[in-house]
C-alpha cells in the first residue's frame, strides 16, 4: 500500500507532499560515465560501520538496462568490493544455470554490477526458495576435514583471543565466556564438513525466478566454510532483523525445516550433525561481527537484537550438551539482566551468582520501576521453559522452570514489610549499595546485617549461624548500631543471633515509630497486607499425593526425602498425614486414652489384631470411613486451598487391600465401593519391591503375604487408573532411592506447574 501511494503521488507530480528536505550529491566521471539525467535512479547512503558503502542504482529508459554501482566509503569497504569482484568471477563457472550470479567490474573504489532482479521474487521463508538449485548450491565444493584442519576454526580461536584482549566494555563478560565455552566444545578429532558459502545469504540478497536462484552481494563469500552456513544465516538474519522473533522461534523453524524429507537428505552423512553445524555457524558469525562492532563507535539498535539472540543460542547449545547446567547458566544470565540496574543481593554470602547452591534462592532488592523489564528479560531467556510470577504489593516472587526441569526462585523486593509493618527503607538501602570483590552489588554491611536480623526476628526465629559467621568480622560496629537504634542491652555479638521475647516488643515499637507512625501509612500497609493474603489463596492451589506399599517397601524414606525436596527445591508448603485425616481419634483411645492408644499402636506389629467379628469390623470401618469423609474436606480447606502439597503416608487404598492391618474383616469389594465418595487424590504412588528385598529391610511380613499384597495393589491401581482419568495411579519398583525420587518429584513438579498455569 505504501509503495502504491508513492507511485501514485509521483505520477501526479505531488512527490513534494512526502519529501522532507533536500540533499546535494557530488561525483565525477571517474566513478561512472553516464549522467543521471533522463534515467530512473535510487541512492542508498550505506549502513553505518567500518564496512560502509553507498549504492547507486540507475536504469536507462531507452535500453531498459539497469545497474548497481557500489561505492566504497572506508578502506575496509574497498577491500570488500575488490574481494566481491574476484569471488563473483571465481564462482560463476562453478555453478549451473539454476544459480545465477551477476556480472561485476571493479574499478578501484567502485564495483559495477548488472541488476539481475528483474521479474524475480523474494521471500522470508527458506522453504519457499526453489529446492533443487538451493540444495545444489549448499553442496558446492563439499568436503570433510578434521577440526584441527578446519581453517575457520583456527580463525575463530584467534578472534576470540583478540576480542578478550580488546576488553570492549560493551561486550558482556558472561556472553564472551559462553562463546569461549562453546568454542572449546568442538574437538580437534571431530569430522567437520566444509563448503563454499555466500556468507550473506539473506532475504535481501537472495531472489528466485521459477526454478532459478539468484544471488547478489558476494563480498562476504568464502571457501571452506561450515556446511549449511548459508542455511543458518538465512534463518537467523530473517528471524532477528525481520521482526526480532528471538531464538526460540529460530530454533523451531530450523527443526521444522529439517523434518522435511528433502532437507533430511542434506544430513545423510555421519559427519552432518545438525547441532555441530549450527555451533560452527554461530562461532564463525558471532566472532566475525564482534570484531566489526568493536570498530563501530555507535551501534544501531539491531546490534542489541543480534547479541541477545546469539547469547540465547549459545546458552541453548551449552545446556543441551551439558557443558554447564541450565541453572548455573541462568544465574550467569541473571547477572547480565541486572548488570545495568541498581540492585542489591540480600543476605548474600556466596561468590558469583553462578556459585549459588542448588537448593538456595536469590533475594534481590530493586526499584519497582525496574521490575517489568527484568520479568520480561527472564521470560524471554531460552533456558526458561515456564515462568510463574506471584505478585504481591511489596515484591514479586519468580519461579523459573528451566529446560532440564530444574527450578530457580528469585524474590524481587521493592519494599521491606512483615505483614502490615514496614521495617526497612528499600530506597535508603539501594542508595548505599557497595560492590563486593566479585563485582556484585550488595547492601552496606550495617544495612545487610540490619535486614537479615530483622527478617528473622520479625518471623520470631534465631538468625542462622551461617549469617552470624558472615557478620562476625563487623561484630563490634553492628552491636553498637543495634544498641544505639533499639536501646537493646546487648552484652556481646553472639546474643544478637538469638530471638529474645523481651526485646521483640521494644524493636517493633521502634520500627513503628520510624516507618509506620503516619495514619495513611498504617492504613495503606494494612490494606496491602489484606490484599496479599486474599490473593494468595488464589495464586496456586495445592493437591494431594498418596504413597502406598507394604511394610518395608521404603515409603517413609521416600516421603521424608520428597518433603525435603518440595520445600527446598520447589519452595512449596508441605504437610504429611499418616494413614487417615485423624479428625476422629483412634478407636482404642476411647478405652486407653490418646497417649495409651498411640503407644499400643506403635508397639504392635501390623496385621496382629484379633478382631474376627463382622459386626465389630463393620462399626470400626464406619468410624474410619466417617473420619475420611469428614476429614477430606477439612484437609481440602485447611491445606489444599491454601497451596499446601499434602503427602499421605498410606491412604484409603489400605482399607481396600489390607483391611486386616486396621483390624477389619470385611470384603474388599464392599470397602472399595465407598472410594466413590472420596475426593480423588491427584497423584497416587504404589511403591513395591521383590519379597527378598523387602525382607532384607524389614521382617514384619512373611514372603507370601508380601507377594499377595503387592499383586493386589498392582491390580487395584490398574483398575482405578482405567476409571479415573483425572487422577494418576503410578506403581514404582523402589530399588534405587534416587531413581524413585526423580520419578516422584517429576510427577509432582508437572502437576504443580499445570496448576500454576
Amino acid at each position: 500500500m505504501f509503495a502504491l501511494i508513492i507511485h501514485l503521488l509521483s505520477k501526479l507530480g505531488l512527490s513534494f507532499l512526502i519529501s522532507n528536505g533536500r540533499f546535494s550529491w557530488y561525483t565525477t566521471d571517474d566513478y561512472y560515465n553516464d549522467k543521471l539525467t533522463g534515467n530512473s535512479w535510487a541512492w542508498f547512503s550505506g549502513t553505518i560501520g567500518p564496512d560502509r558503502k553507498a549504492i547507486l542504482w540507475k536504469k536507462n529508459p531507452q535500453t531498459g538496462n539497469s545497474v548497481f554501482i557500489k561505492i566504497a566509503l572506508t578502506d575496509r569497504a574497498v577491500i570488500n568490493l575488490r574481494k566481491e569482484s574476484i569471488q563473483i568471477n571465481k564462482y560463476k563457472p562453478l555453478v549451473s544455470e539454476k544459480v545465477k550470479i551477476p556480472e561485476a567490474i571493479f574499478t578501484g573504489v567502485t564495483c559495477k554490477q548488472e541488476d539481475v532482479g528483474a521479474n524475480t521474487q523474494r521471500t522470508n521463508c527458506i522453504w519457499s526458495l526453489p529446492q533443487q538449485p538451493l540444495l545444489e548450491w549448499m553442496k558446492t565444493n563439499y568436503g570433510i576435514v578434521k577440526g584441527e584442519h578446519a581453517p575457520f576454526l583456527q580463525q575463530i580461536k584467534r578472534r576470540i583471543s583478540d576480542i578478550m584482549q580488546q576488553s570492549d566494555p560493551r561486550f558482556d563478560h558472561t556472553f564472551l565466556n559462553n562463546l569461549s565455552l562453546l568454542a572449546d566444545s568442538i574437538q580437534d578429532h571431530q569430522r567437520i564438513p566444509l563448503t563454499t558459502a555466500h556468507g550473506d545469504f539473506t532475504p535481501w540478497n537472495v531472489m528466485y525466478n521459477q526454478d532459478q536462484l539468484i544471488l547478489v552481494d558476494w563480498e562476504l563469500s568464502r571457501d571452506q566454510m561450515p556446511y549449511l552456513f548459508d542455511f543458518f544465516h538465512f534463518i537467523y538474519q530473517s528471524g532477528i532483523l525481520i521482526g526480532n522473533k528471538g531464538y526460540a522461534a529460530i530454533r523451531k523453524e530450523i527443526d521444522v525445516v529439517f523434518n522435511q524429507p528433502q532437507w533430511q537428505q542434506l544430513l545423510n552423512n555421519d559427519s552432518n550433525n545438525l547441532y555441530l553445524l549450527e555451533k560452527c555457524y554461530l562461532l564463525e558469525t558471532i566472532t566475525y561481527y564482534l570484531q566489526v562492532y568493536h570498530l563501530q563507535p555507535q551501534w544501531h539498535k539491531q546490534v542489541s537484537w543480534l547479541l541477545k539472540t546469539w547469547n540465547n543460542a549459545l546458552l541453548w547449545h551449552i545446556a543441551r550438551e551439558n557443558i554447564r547446567s541450565p541453572r548455573k547458566l541462568m544465574l550467569a544470565a541473571l547477572n547480565q539482566v541486572l548488570n545495568d540496574k541498581q540492585y542489591a543481593l540480600l543476605k548474600w554470602k556466596y561468590k558469583t551468582l553462578a556459585s549459588l547452591p542448588e537448593h538456595s534462592d536469590v533475594d534481590i532488592c530493586i526499584s519497582k520501576a525496574a521490575l517489568p523489564g527484568i520479568i520480561q528479560e527472564l521470560k524471554s531467556n531460552i533456558l526458561v521453559s515456564r515462568m510463574h510470577v506471584n505478585r504481591k504489593t511489596f515484591m514479586q516472587q519468580v519461579e523459573l522452570i528451566l529446560l532440564d526441569g530444574s527450578l530457580l526462585h528469585i524474590d524481587l523486593l521493592h519494599d521491606f514489610r512483615r505483614k502490615s509493618q514496614t521495617f526497612l527503607s528499600a530506597e535508603t538501602l539501594l542508595s548505599r549499595i557497595v560492590k563486593n570483590e566479585y563485582g556484585l552489588n550488595v547492601p552496606a554491611p550495617d544495612d545487610n546485617f540490619k535486614y537479615t536480623w530483622l527478617f528473622y526476628w520479625l518471623n520470631r526465629s534465631d538468625i542462622p549461624q551461617e549469617y552470624l559467621d558472615l557478620f562476625e568480622q563487623h561484630g563490634t560496629t553492628l552491636t553498637n548500631m543495634l544498641q544505639q537504634q533499639y536501646q537493646l542491652p546487648v552484652s556481646n555479638f553472639t546474643e544478637v543471633g538469638k530471638f529474645n521475647q523481651a526485646w521483640y516488643k521494644q524493636v517493633k515499637n521502634t520500627l513503628y515509630k520510624e516507618f509506620n507512625h503516619a495514619i495513611g501509612t498504617k492504613i495503606s500497609n494494612l490494606a496491602a497486607y489484606c490484599t496479599d493474603t486474599f490473593l494468595g489463596i488464589f495464586h496456586r492451589r495445592g493437591f494431594v499425593v498418596t504413597f502406598s506399599g507394604v511394610d518395608g517397601a521404603g515409603k517413609s524414606t521416600i516421603i521424608e526425602r520428597t518433603r525435603f525436596l518440595i520445600e527446598k527445591c520447589m519452595r512449596r508448603k508441605v504437610i504429611v498425614i499418616r494413614h487417615r485425616p485423624s479428625v476422629l481419634p483412634i478407636i482404642s483411645s476411647l478405652r486407653y486414652g490418646k497417649s495409651g492408644a498411640e503407644l499400643r499402636a506403635a508397639s504392635t506389629l501390623p496385621r496382629k489384631g484379633n478382631n474376627r467379628l463382622w459386626i465389630s469390623s463393620f462399626f470400626r470401618f464406619c468410624w474410619y470411613l466417617a473420619d475420611y469423609l469428614i476429614g477430606q474436606w477439612i484437609v481440602q480447606f485447611r491445606y489444599v486451598n491454601k497451596g499446601y502439597i499434602v503427602l499421605y503416608d498410606r491412604y484409603y487404598f489400605d482399607f481396600i487391600n489390607d483391611a486386616r492391618r486396621s483390624n477389619i474383616q470385611l470384603p474388599s469389594s464392599f470397602i472399595r465401593w465407598f472410594y466413590h465418595l472420596m475426593l480423588k487424590p491427584q497423584l497416587n504412588f504404589f511403591l513395591y519391591a521383590t519379597p527378598e528385598l523387602i525382607l532384607s529391610r524389614k521382617q514384619e511380613l512373611d514372603y507370601d503375604t508380601i507377594s499377595h499384597l503387592t499383586s493386589d495393589y498392582l491390580s487395584l491401581f490398574k483398575k482405578l487408573s482405567a476409571k479415573n482419568s483425572n487422577s494418576q495411579y503410578i506403581p514404582i519398583e523402589n530399588n534405587q532411592l534416587n531413581e524413585t525420587l526423580n520419578i516422584v518429584l517429576n510427577h509432582i513438579k508437572h502437576i504443580s506447574h499445570e496448576k500454576a498455569d
